[in-house]
């Protein structure tokens, strides 16, 4: 199913149309109050002998479920031919392939690291984040044509 969807997204790039995979910032801003929230009731389960293991799962989740929601609220990414361009704030430039480097792409999201400083993240949460974000991986992998 996902190379479906990045061969889609390759086809509309070759079209000259930009692809956007846009956050949900509500879906981003939930993240926080879950992770607070994850505190508690990690702890009270770890108080149980019976409940140990789940208060231990909830505990260790909470680190990656505040990454999630940071990354959420980067307002998502605009796939276009000539590189990617952020879609939060007001000035939308395009930061070509070559100047981009994948850091890190995880469960926990993608972050791209730009040669001129500054980086671009898309968490879990966005639209096509899977296919986006292979694609992405992929091109940034590729030599330039």
């Amino acid at each position: 199913m996902i190379p479906q969807l990045q061969q889609r997204i390759d086809e509309q790039i070759r079209s000259g149309q930009p692809v956007r995979l846009s956050e949900s910032r509500m879906a981003a801003l939930l993240q926080f109050p879950l992770a607070l929230l994850m505190i508690p009731v990690g702890l009270a389960c770890v108080g149980s002998l019976f409940l140990l293991g789940l208060g231990i799962v909830l505990l260790v989740a909470v680190p990656r479920r505040l990454r999630r929601g940071w990354r959420g609220l980067s307002g998502g990414l605009e796939i276009r031919a000539g590189g990617i361009a952020s879609t939060s704030g007001v000035v939308r430039t395009t930061i070509p392939w070559e100047n981009l480097s994948v850091a890190k792409l995880d469960s926990d999201g993608l972050v791209l690291r730009s040669r001129r400083g500054g980086t671009l993240t898309l968490s879990p949460c966005a639209e096509d984040f899977w296919p986006g974000s292979r694609w992405i991986a992929e091109r940034i992998s590729r030599p330039s044509p």
